[in-house]
């Protein structure tokens, strides 16, 4: 469970970290803690940044990437 007043520091190490090392833990608790709307809304900020392993990595951690194929994202 992440604890509430470490989501803005959070939400700016996601927006400024690109690596997976760094960013599955952080998307792993928010998917743990019930946040996955929050989750959702900081992977599509930053889409535009982060490197396509990252976007598979996350995305599948978000459920938005099927797991059988990481270039099908789920509607």
């Amino acid at each position: 469970m992440m604890y509430e007043p470490s989501y803005d520091a959070a939400h700016t190490w996601v927006s400024t970290m690109g690596r997976c090392k760094y960013l599955t833990p952080v998307y792993t608790a928010l998917e743990e803690s019930g946040q996955h709307d929050l989750g959702v809304q900081w992977y599509d900020e930053n889409l535009d940044f982060y490197h396509p392993v990252a976007i598979t990595t996350e995305g599948r951690v978000l459920g938005l990437v099927s797991s059988e194929d990481p270039r099908e994202f789920i509607q």
